[in-house]
Order: structure tokens, then C-alpha cells, then sequence
């Protein structure tokens, strides 16, 4: 009908500013078409597409375009197929789309540009050659007996001959052999209707090659290159393999980390990807993986020898492939103590497998009710699976991209397209009669499985394999004096946990032979991997081991078949009515009455340099006295030298006569450039698209206007404070999020804290893992979670089992927290905690980036935040004299509850709600009801108390309790309401009841840097051949605030494919070079990441500045950056903050963020709706004022933190030694007003020599500052002059 048609109109118009646009490429060819002569040129022509086409000759035009509304793309090469994909707002998919065209039609690949993707490909191998996985899977790749197989699939510079003329030719021919039309398969995901994305396709590829009629060789009949769309694999036998058969060895392997893991292969008779109707190895990796009741993991975590186990088709793509079937894998981690018993541990997983074998024996028939039922339970899951995909958070990226690839023929030749939306989504295709054909194809799997002598490959990786003394032949072109000791193990292994629990089964497996296997380093010298340097053993396999593992008579009590999912649910009814929308321009009206007002009059501060909270006097009532915290030095932490008095008194002269300079500048520049102070709006409506747009048939505005938004919470119980929002309109599911944050003065402040608080939830998990595990099964998701001070509880999946869930999880993490602090008291206990400090040793040694930000953050906010190294400290305290903290866990006084329920909640929505509330109060140990509660009612207008509330949440000054005025030296941190209430910011929430802010007890700091200094930290990779170094640039900005907000916003938005075209495409600096906003607990900075393989801190950090002076000189400053860059991301950023979330998971995310963060439930509209009212000079202003462009006011500039940890096994670092350093291998430039701290976790001579020369001559006044292993010292009060280690 008319007024049918109409709705849906009004629905698409609305969509539009809720989704983004996505397009993905796959294209049928990958690394195993490599040529022998160039390994890696497959993914080496996946780089060079990205330079530039004959339509679009301009290198970065195609992600220029992409970054200016609001989009992003990205690229991998897998062994088969090659896939593109980018994301961009709807308005601008056409000219996205014409731009992604031409990478297949008509690229350029420049000569110029092979060089520097070569180093580029170089870099992206040297972040990975520290992974164990990478390196592990290289040792079984080569050993695999076939050329195809054993490929060196990455690429480096040495592979490709950093990007000569042969390897561009290689380039040239693998594009005109595979980029043409039938071995590529396009899927576009957007709000334009099918017919206009058809036209709009038909156009833009309308210039791609034509496929050949033939193969292009004929003479290999298992080629796997096909040029139809229907054509069937022309695979029609395994290829062959050197270990296809009997297994006879174990391979060890020493890892770069703490990794203690097992892994079984099998080469399966049949290749998967013709059985996608039944999905028979899903079927298989579920009995395998399956951690409930009577399952093989559950059983060996009793036994404290497993953490984790993992089953099913191994590896991305060379696990399951045309070219050479399907690999299936078992992946263990051990503890110390399974390390040890490794024999037995796959001693009971043949025996399970056995079991599941046995249960899907058609010829069994008192098994078959049990084994027809387990099949029909888990082909009911995937079909509600299935059903309610639209409604889980899934990356739209993602989605386009497996469409498109499962949509090559080499996937599943037969598979007819009305099955393709449940292929891509792994859900199985059964008609009735295809049940049985699942049934017997998981038999065979699960017959192949349970015969060890079936298997091709047993590897085992411990810590213990590794050198002590790094002058192996494992070093990848390093020194041979490189002398670095290396810390090996996470403790001696413990073959004795009869303290926690004693053992509950006999091992009768485990001999003399086998624990010396995985008791030390081979004394044989190790065979080398050659790319990766993986050092590896193989051992002969005892015979009466295999036959062990193959005796169908050996059975362990307490194992059994899955059992009926009690989790499963069985009402799937949806909640009428669903929740009322906002208008937008409701949102935009209190906008324009509130906030903008404040958000105008901070432009005008933020011009003038005024703070407020930096001026004592601003901060406090007229009849106040100064607080002598506010006075006492001591009492403060900063990051950077304190000013003497007479330094004091030469700065305010000279700031005196800069700031009349300045001025007199500011006039000067302000008559030269044109449209400086002109708003956004102002522009867009001189300046702006004239086309057509569909929402408001005239102009496009510049921030959209949706019809209407998502309703925010509002607060239907007071104690605990829960906060409930129904069903939205575009969710029909029965699904609910529900959130539980607990925080108490004990779970934050130090590391001790933090280690407690962490590992009581660690506890929790593994204490519920078996119990839960079939909740997982069924969609459910849960997890607990220690973030910034607080423990966070998560529950979501359907409605109908959130609140049984939920109760499971809140009962033993109260249980745990009763005993916070204490010893581990079972083997559970003791195995979370192993796994626990396993994590923690491993989360620096691969990854010199996240070491760098946790580093970072550690420095920023102590309270919250501890670095790895010092809680490895608090966990051996906690073990070695028990840490009794005060049990006030069930005091409500002292502990502070905030609970969000979302989504389907029957037809009583709050009365959902109060029952989770009482699930919550019950577990907590609270008295009375929520029924009883004194909620606050649905009004449609804030009560007075409301308004009062809300009034002093905005303006209340920092006055009334001693304690928060012991804070002031610090910004104060946790989330802006805390922010604002240090520096009042004029910014209330708009909802009816306002977030309330927390008491003085539970806030944390956040360390405030001193305006105009530079503040470094230097440390070592823990990993002592690590080749990258990671920098990490902070600047701080200040308190929170919409303005503070906006402008780095859209900084990030200007500034971010710049940098990268510009460091990481031109410049080849690292693989990774990015920046962004970074709201750190209340308080607003800007950030830059850069990690390189090539070059030292010092070179990164001189790099950077030259960018942002480049970027100043030849874009902030020209007439026409109003009209082209700043108003195009003007336009784009609203575009982003105003898109719905496309799950009920990630809208449930977002109202918790603001709940969590104590921000109004409507600022991300208010951010789009400022950003109309931002200026040009503003951007300069905010750019000029965090990268220090102020000129005679840089003594004003926004304080940097330069955070670097520099690979011990970098080339730089190897080429400077022995010598002469150019200033290229200093780690800093070193001028007045900078201080350097240096931390090194693996002293080394080399990396002394390398960072610390240029630090240690006489006439430097600058000197490295030695940080003691605490997290507390880390926040240092350095003075000018040398004076050794400095502490607080």
C-alpha cells in the first residue's frame, strides 16, 4: 500500500545516518601462487594496488577520499584468496566504489613505489617474526613434504629483492593472470536499493578483464585456478605429503614468550569445504572443544594440568583448502604441571574422543536417542544462530567480506545460491534427509581423530626449550656477541599441587622419558627454521606411547556425551510495546538552549588560554581558604621539573611581552586568512554540496537530521542504581544486555589492589568454566571483567536466560571477593592464577606497542593502572605472605553498585528490571527488595529534585570534603563528571534523572602535566631479539569538555591519512603509524602511534614534529583548508557520531560508556551537533596549542609524553654499535624544559650503549633516571640538575 510504502521511505531516510556503506573484493588467488623466484609476491601486489590507478593517478587518493567521509579500508592475502574491503558513509559510495574499481581494472604499480612497499611488507614481517603462533605454524608448514605447502607466504625485503624490476614483473603477471572477471566476487552492503547498487557496480567494473574460456594451465589437473563461476574444483585427489601416514614423532619447539602449549594435526580423508550442507567438522570441534560436564577439559582442569583446549580446521586458510584439503587441529595449553604429564593429558583425549566416536555409531542403536538428540540441539542453536545474525555485533566489513568470498567457486562449486547467506554465516544448510549425511560424515571425522597413528603432526612448545644464552643459531642476522640473558620460564614446574587438592586419577602414562622431554632444552644442537629463526627438535615416539594412546580399552571415569543444554532457550517472545524513539529535534532544541551557550563561551576561553581549575582562585567559593594541598609540593606528582622562583619570575616577564606579540600576531594573521572565524555552518551554506539529498528534499545539511534517536536509560531502581531502557524499535529479538560494575576503595590505588581485584575475577571464570560452558553454546555471552578501579560483570545473549546467568556469575564472584586478597585455596584457584601470571609475563614480549601503552597509561593514572611488571610483584607478594584486606564486600555503605538492563524484557519491562535488580541485591547480600525502592517514575519533565540534582552536578565546586581536596594537585580522574567537578564545565546530561557522580572514595587520578614540557620514557623490550621499537606521543590537553571534545576529534579526522601517507607510505618510518583523540579517565589529550623496525625514537619523534610543521606550512595555513579539509570532515564527523549501533551489544556498550564515564547519554549528538559551530581557527588554535606551534607562548603549549620501548634487537641499535653514532641512533634530542626517565626491564650493553651515550657526557645537563620496579615511583619529581636515581 501507499502508506506502507511511505513508512519504509521514512525508515531508509533514517537508516541512511545509522549505517555505513561496505564493499568487499575476493579475489581467487593467493600466496600459494607465489613464484619460486619472488616468495611473498602475492601479497606484495595486495600493497601495490594501493598506489595509485590511471583514473585516480594520485598514490593516497583512494584512502584521502575514504578518510574525508568518514570510512577506512584494509586488505589480506591468504593462501587461496585475496581479500579487499572498505567502509564508507552512503553519500559518498559511489565515488568509493568508482576509486575501488580501478584496483582491478587499470592500476598503476610504479616503479617508485616498490621499493618502499617492499620495506612496508619488511616492516609488517618483523611485528610478526616474535609471534610463537607464526613461528610455530612455520616449522610444521616446512615440514609438511610439499612444495605448496612449505611456501614462505609473508614476504620481506630479502624474499622480493626489495622490490626490484623481476619482482614487479611477478606482479604485473600474477594481476593479468587472476584479476579478471570470474575469479573475483563482488558483495556491496548499503541503503540504496538493490537496483541502484546493481547499476552502480555494472558501471564501475565495466572496464575489468574478461575471464579466459580456458585454464590457464592445463597440464596440472589439480590446479585449483578456476575461470567459472560454476565451475566444479578441479582438485580430485589429496595432493601428496611427506608425513601422510603413521605418526612417528614429536617435534619441540622453543618459544619467543612463556608459551606452554600441545598440538595434534590430522589430515582428514575428505575436504570440508564439499560438505558445507552438514558442517560435520563444526560438529567435531564442538565435541572436542566442549568444556561442560564430562567433558576432556573439564576433566584434566580438575586434574590442574589444562587451561584452555581448542579443536577444529587449523590455521586461516591452509587448514581447509582446495589445493590441499582439510587439517584438523587440537591445540592444549598446559600448566607447569601438564607440562610434565603432556602424555596422559592426550591420554584422555583419545579416550574422549573414543567416547564420541563411539556415540555416532549408526550401528550402536542404544546410543542413538542420545547422539539424534545432541545433533538436532545443536542444529536448533545454529538456526536461531542464524535467525537473529542481523541483531549481534558484527563489523559490516566482515560481513561483505565472507559473502564475497564464499561465493568463489574454489569454496563450494555445488552450492546453489539461495544457501549463500547461511554458508558465509557458518550455519548449516540441512534438508531433512541431509541429517543422516552429517551424522556419518562427524563419524568418520571423529574415527579419524581417535587413531593417533591417523595423526600427521604432534608438536610440543615450552619456555624450557629455549636458550638461556641468546648466541644460538636462532638470531636472525644479529651479532654473535649479542650477550643478553634471558629469562625462560614462568617458575620451576610444579609436580606437586597436593597442598591445593590432591590428585584424582592415576597417571599411568607419564614416564622418565616423557617428563625429560619437556623438562629442559635438547642438549642436540636445534634445527632453524629459516625465515622466522624457530629453533626445533624431533624425537623418536615411544611405540608402546602410541599404542597406549590407541587402546580402545583404556576409558576414565567422570567422562561422558554432551548431555541436553540447559541453557537452550525455549521463549523466544519479544516485549510489546517496544521503546519510544527521541525526536532529533528534541535532542537539537535542548542543544541549542543548553549547550551550546556553554559550549560558545568555552571557544572563548579556550582562545584566551584560560583553564579553569588551574587558577585557585576559580576553583573555590569567595569565603574558601586555599587548601594547603593546593600549596604543599610534595603532595603532587608530575611528569615534569618543577619551575624555581626565579625561573617563575622570568617567565611571567617574558610571558608578559609575548602574549602583547602574540596578539599583535593573531591580528595580523587573522586579517590574512580567509574565512578563519566563520563557523562550519556558516561555510557549509556558501560552500556546500548542492545536490539533492533524500531526507529533507532540499540542500544536504551539514550534520544530518534524522527523524528520530534511540531512547536513552533512565533510572527505575535507586538502590543499587538501575538504570533500564526497553526493546528498540529496529531490534525484534529476544535478546537483553545486562551490565554490573561493583567498586569499593579496596579495588584500586595500588598494584596489591588491582592483582586482587584481577584475579578474583580470573578465579571466577575458572571456577564457572564448566559449569557455564553450554551457556556459551546457546549465545549466551558473560564474562567479568576488572576495568579502571572497578569489576564489571557482563551478561548478554537471550532474555529469557540473562537473569540465571547473571546469578551464577554474581554468587561466585561474591564468593571470591570474600576472600580477596587470599591464597589459592583449590586447584581451580591454582590454575587461574598460573594462568593468570603466564598472561602477564606474556603481554610485553611480543608486542613492544602495547607495552608502550600500558606504560603510558601507568604513568597517567597509578591509581587504575598498573604496568605487568609491577603486578608480577604484587602476585608474589600475594603469595608469599596472604594480604588480608577488610571484608566490607557486603556493607552497601561501602560498596557502590550501577547496574544497566537493555533490550526485550517481556511486556513489563521494569518489572524485568527490579528482577534482575533482586538478583543482583540477593547475591550481594543487600536486605530489603526493589520492590520497595523509591525509583524514580517515567515522567516526560525532570522534577525539581531532578533539576537541582542536575544543576549541581554541573556547578558544584570542590569545597565540602578534605579528602577530594587532597586530590587537586592531580586531575582528577574518573570520568568527566569527576573532570567537570575539578574544572566546571556548564555540560548536564539532558536525560531526566542525571548520572550521579561518585563519592571522593572511589576516584581515581590522573597525573597533570605541567604546560610547555616534554616528559620521555625510555625502556627496553622485554624480549631481548625483539626487532621493532614502539613510540608512543601523548599530549595532554586538559579537563574534559565539548570543546576539548570536538576539537581533537577532528583532528584525528584531518590529520590521520596524512600522517600515515606521509611516515608510513612515503617515508617507510613503521608498518604502524596512526593517531587519534584519547579521553583518559576525564581528561582530553591527542596521541600518535608509530612502531618501525627501522629507526629509533629519537628519528620517529624528529619525523613527527617535521610532519606537523610540514602540515602547518602547506594545508593548516592556506586559504582553502576552510572550504576543502576542514569542512569536509566537518561534514563526515557527524556523520559517525549520529550512526546507530548496528547491535543491541554495541548500543548496550554506549549507554554503559556514558553511565561508566558519568557523560550525558545524549553526547555523541551533542558532539555532531557542535561540531557545526567549530571554526577553522579553532582547529589551528587546538593543533597549534598540543604540537607546539604558539611561537613566544610555547611556554603554553599542551605537555607531551613521549613513551618509547626500543627492541633490543633492532637493526639501528645493531648498526650503531661499534661506531660512531650519528644523531639518527640517539634515542632523544635533548633541549631545556625535557626530561628523560629510562627504565630498562633486560639491561644490555648494547642497548645502553645505543639509547644512554648522548645522555652520560659531561656537559649534558640531562641524564637517564633509573626507575625502581614499583608502579608508584613511576610518576617522578625531577629537578635540572644531575642528582642520580630520583624517587618520589
Amino acid at each position: 500500500s501507499k502508506d506502507q510504502k511511505d513508512e519504509d521511505e521514512d525508515e531508509e531516510e533514517e537508516e541512511e545516518y545509522s549505517q555505513r556503506a561496505a564493499c568487499a573484493m575476493a579475489v581467487g588467488v593467493g600466496s600459494w601462487a607465489n613464484p619460486p623466484a619472488r616468495p611473498g609476491a602475492a601479497h606484495f601486489l595486495e600493497h601495490m594496488l594501493f598506489l595509485g590507478t590511471e583514473k585516480y593517478p594520485k598514490e593516497n587518493d583512494y584512502d584521502a577520499y575514504l578518510s574525508k567521509h568518514g570510512g577506512g579500508s584494509n586488505a589480506s592475502t591468504d593462501v587461496e584468496v585475496t581479500a579487499y574491503h572498505f567502509e564508507v558513509s552512503n553519500e559518498a559510495l559511489d565515488g568509493a566504489v568508482d576509486r575501488f574499481a580501478q584496483f582491478f581494472a587499470s592500476p598503476l604499480m610504479r616503479i617508485e613505489g616498490c621499493a618502499r612497499e617492499a620495506k612496508a611488507i619488511e616492516a609488517e614481517f618483523e611485528e610478526t617474526v616474535r609471534s610463537d603462533d607464526a613461528r610455530a605454524d612455520a616449522v610444521y608448514l616446512k615440514k609438511a613434504g610439499h612444495t605448496i605447502f612449505s611456501k614462505f607466504t609473508w614476504g620481506n625485503s630479502k624474499s622480493l629483492h626489495n622490490g626490484d624490476e623481476i619482482s614487479r614483473a611477478h606482479v604485473w603477471k600474477l594481476h593479468l593472470s587472476h584479476y579478471h572477471a570470474s575469479n573475483m566476487k563482488l558483495a556491496l552492503l548499503s541503503t540504496k536499493s538493490l537496483d541502484d547498487m546493481e547499476t552502480l557496480v555494472a558501471s564501475c567494473f565495466a572496464t575489468v578483464k574478461p575471464s579466459p574460456a580456458d585454464v590457464e594451465n592445463p597440464a596440472d589437473p589439480r590446479d585449483w585456478r578456476r575461470s567459472s563461476w560454476s565451475a566444479r574444483p578441479l582438485l580430485s585427489e589429496p595432493r601428496p605429503f611427506a608425513y601422510l601416514g603413521a605418526l612417528r614423532s614429536l617435534t619441540r619447539i622453543a618459544p619467543v614468550g612463556k608459551k606452554l602449549s600441545l598440538r595434534m594435526m590430522w589430515r582428514l580423508p575428505s575436504s570440508c569445504l564439499a560438505q558445507w550442507r552438514g558442517r560435520p567438522d563444526d560438529v567435531c570441534a564442538h565435541l572436542l572443544g566442549y568444556e561442560g560436564p564430562g567433558s576432556a577439559t573439564a576433566y584434566l582442569r580438575k586434574e590442574g594440568l589444562v587451561t584452555d583446549l581448542m579443536a577444529g580446521l587449523d590455521g586461516e586458510g591452509y587448514g581447509n583448502s582446495a589445493s590441499c584439503g582439510s587439517f584438523f587441529a587440537l591445540e592444549i595449553h598446559l600448566t607447569d604441571r601438564g607440562l610434565q604429564r603432556w602424555a596422559f593429558v592426550l591420554d584422555v583425549c583419545f579416550a574422549y574422543l573414543r567416547l564420541c566416536r563411539d556415540s555416532l555409531d549408526e550401528e550402536d542403536d542404544e546410543v542413538d536417542s542420545a547422539a539424534d538428540a545432541f545433533l538436532a540441539e545443536l542444529n536448533k542453536i545454529s538456526k536461531i544462530r542464524f535467525d537473529y545474525a542481523d541483531h549481534v555485533d558484527q563489523d559490516p566489513t566482515d560481513l561483505v567480506e565472507n559473502l564475497a568470498t564464499a561465493m568463489l567457486p574454489l569454496h563450494a562449486a555445488d552450492q546453489p545460491p539461495e544457501y549463500l547467506l547461511k554458508s558465509a554465516a557458518g550455519c548449516p544448510c540441512l534438508e531433512e534427509e541431509g541429517k543422516t549425511d552429517q551424522r556419518t560424515q562427524a563419524f568418520d571425522i571423529l574415527a579419524t581423530l581417535a587413531d593417533p597413528r591417523r595423526a600427521c603432526w604432534l608438536e610440543l612448545t615450552a619456555p624450557a626449550f629455549a636458550a638461556l644464552d641468546k648466541k644460538s643459531s636462532s638470531s636472525r642476522g644479529g651479532d654473535d656477541d649479542n650477550d643478553v640473558e634471558m629469562v625462560t620460564g614462568g617458575g620451576a614446574p610444579t609436580d606437586d599441587l597436593s597442598s591445593v587438592a590432591a590428585a584424582q586419577t592415576t597417571d599411568e602414562v607419564s614416564t622418565a622419558d616423557t617428563k625429560r622431554l619437556a623438562s629442559r632444552r635438547p642438549d642436540a644442537k636445534p634445527n632453524v627454521e629459516e625465515w622466522f629463526g624457530t629453533e626445533y627438535w624431533e624425537d623418536t615416539l615411544d611405540e608402546a606411547l602410541l599404542e597406549r594412546w590407541a587402546d580402545d580399552d583404556v576409558e576414565y571415569e567422570g567422562l561422558a556425551f554432551p548431555g541436553a543444554n540447559p541453557f537452550v532457550p525455549s521463549d523466544l517472545s519479544l516485549s510489546e510495546p517496544p521503546a519510544s524513539p527521541v525526536a532529533f529535534a528534541a535532542v537539537e532544541k535542548d542543544f541549542e538552549d543548553r549547550i551550546k551557550p556553554a559550549f560558545l563561551a568555552d571557544v572563548d576561553k579556550f582562545f584566551s588560554f584560560e583553564e579553569e581549575g588551574d587558577d585557585d582562585e576559580a576553583t573555590r567559593d569567595d569565603d574558601e581558604e586555599p587548601s594547603p594541598a593546593k600549596k604543599t609540593r610534595s603532595q603532587t606528582k608530575n611528569l615534569s621539573p618543577p619551575l624555581n622562583s626565579k625561573q617563575k619570575k622570568d617567565s611571567k616577564q617574558k610571558s608578559n611581552s609575548k602574549n602583547k606579540k602574540r596578539k599583535n600576531n593573531a591580528k595580523k594573521k587573522k586579517k590574512k586568512m580567509k574565512d578563519d572565524d566563520r563557523t562550519a555552518l556558516d561555510l557549509w551554506r556558501e560552500h556546500g554540496d548542492d545536490d539533492e539529498d533524500e531526507s529533507d528534499g532540499g540542500k544536504k545539511t551539514l550534520v544530518p537530521r534524522p527523524r528520530e534517536v534511540d531512547p536513552s536509560p533512565r533510572l527505575c531502581v535507586t538502590s543499587p542504581r538501575t538504570w533500564y531502557c526497553p526493546r528498540l524499535v529496529r531490534f525484534d529479538a529476544p535478546l537483553a544486555e545486562v551490565r554490573v560494575r561493583l567498586r569499593h576503595p579496596l579495588l584500586f590505588g595500588s598494584a596489591l589492589a588491582h592483582v586482587a581485584a584481577e584475579l578474583a575475577g580470573a578465579r571466577t571464570s575458572e571456577a564457572l568454566a564448566e559449569a557455564l560452558y553450554p551457556s556459551t553454546i546457546a549465545e549466551m555471552r558473560s564474562r567479568v571483567t576488572y576495568v579502571d578501579g572497578s569489576v564489571v560483570v557482563g551478561v548478554g545473549g537471550f532474555s529469557e536466560v540473562v537473569p540465571r546467568v547473571l546469578e551464577l556469575v554474581l554468587g561466585e564472584l561474591v564468593a571470591q571477593l570474600k576472600r580477596f586478597g587470599r591464597k589459592d585455596q583449590n586447584r581451580s584457584d591454582a590454575v587461574a592464577s598460573e594462568k593468570y601470571e603466564r598472561q602477564l609475563r606474556n603481554s610485553w614480549l611480543e608486542d613492544p606497542s602495547k607495552h608502550a601503552r600500558h606504560l603510558r597509561h601507568s604513568l597517567l593514572c597509578p591509581d587504575i593502572k598498573s604496568t605487568p611488571g609491577d603486578k608480577l610483584e604484587a602476585l608474589k607478594l600475594l603469595r608469599a605472605a596472604e594480604v588480608h584486606f577488610p571484608d566490607a564486600i557486603r556493607d552497601p555503605k561501602e560498596l557502590a553498585v550501577d547496574l544497566l538492563v537493555h533490550g526485550n524484557a517481556g511486556d513489563s519491562g521494569d518489572d524485568y528490571a527490579r528482577d534482575v535488580a533482586d538478583v543482583v541485591r540477593q547475591q550481594l547480600g543487600f536486605s530489603s527488595s526493589s520492590k520497595d525502592d523509591d525509583a524514580v517514575p517515567p515522567t516526560a519533565a525532570p522534577t525539581k529534585k531532578a533539576r537541582s540534582s542536575a544543576a549541581r552536578w554541573t556547578r558544584k565546586k570542590k569545597q565540602k570534603n578534605k579528602e577530594e581536596e587532597a586530590l587537586s594537585p592531580a586531575t582528577s580522574g574518573g570520568g568527566a563528571a569527576a573532570a567537570v567537578e575539578a574544572y566546571p564545565r556548564p555540560i548536564p546530561p539532558r536525560v531526566v534523572t542525571p548520572i550521579p557522580h561518585e563519592s571522593p572514595r572511589l576516584r581515581s587520578r590522573v597525573a597533570k602535566l605541567l604546560p610547555g614540557t616534554t616528559t620521555r620514557v625510555v625502556q627496553g623490550s622485554v624480549d631481548p631479539e625483539c626487532p621493532t621499537t614502539a613510540v608512543e606521543f601523548y599530549w595532554q590537553l586538559g579537563p574534559d569538555s565539548l570543546v576539548g571534545r570536538v576539537c581533537v576529534d577532528l583532528l584525528e579526522a584531518i590529520l590521520e591519512e596524512p600522517m600515515y601517507d606521509r611516515l608510513r607510505t612515503r617515508e617507510q618510518l613503521g608498518y604502524t603509524v596512526s593517531c587519534g583523540a584519547r579521553w583518559t579517565d576525564g581528561v582530553v589529550g591527542f596521541g600518535a602511534r608509530v612502531v618501525s623496525d627501522k629507526a629509533g625514537p629519537r628519528k620517529l619523534e624528529t619525523r613527527l614534529h617535521a610532519f606537523f610543521a610540514d602540515f602547518r606550512k602547506e594545508v593548516l595555513t592556506k586559504d582553502d583548508f576552510a572550504v576543502e579539509e576542514f569542512l569536509d570532515q566537518c561534514h563526515a564527523l557527524p556523520q559517525g557520531k549520529l550512526e546507530k549501533g548496528r547491535s543491541l551489544e554495541e548500543v548496550a556498550d554506549a549507554s554503559w560508556a556514558a553511565i561508566a564515564d558519568r557523560l550525558p547519554f545524549d553526547n555523541p549528538a551533542y558532539e555532531a551537533l557542535a561540531v557545526q559551530y567549530a571554526t577553522p581557527r579553532l582547529v589551528r588554535e587546538a593543533f597549534d596549542r598540543l604540537f607546539g606551534f604558539l611561537g613566544d607562548d610555547d611556554a603554553k603549549a599542551a605537555p607531551k609524553l613521549v613513551v618509547a620501548v626500543v627492541g633490543t634487537g633492532a637493526k639501528w641499535i645493531t648498526k650503531a654499535h661499534g661506531r660512531k653514532r650519528s644523531t639518527d641512533d640517539e634515542p632523544f634530542p635533548t633541549k631545556k624544559n625535557e626530561t628523560l626517565l629510562n627504565g630498562d626491564p633486560v639491561p644490555t650493553p648494547k642497548l645502553k650503549d645505543a639509547l644512554f651515550a648522548a645522555a652520560t657526557k659531561p656537559d649534558d645537563p640531562y641524564f637517564p633516571v633509573v626507575l625502581p620496579p614499583s608502579a608508584a615511583s613511576l610518576l617522578l619529581a625531577t629537578t635540572e640538575e644531575p642528582a642520580g636515581v630520583v624517587t618520589d
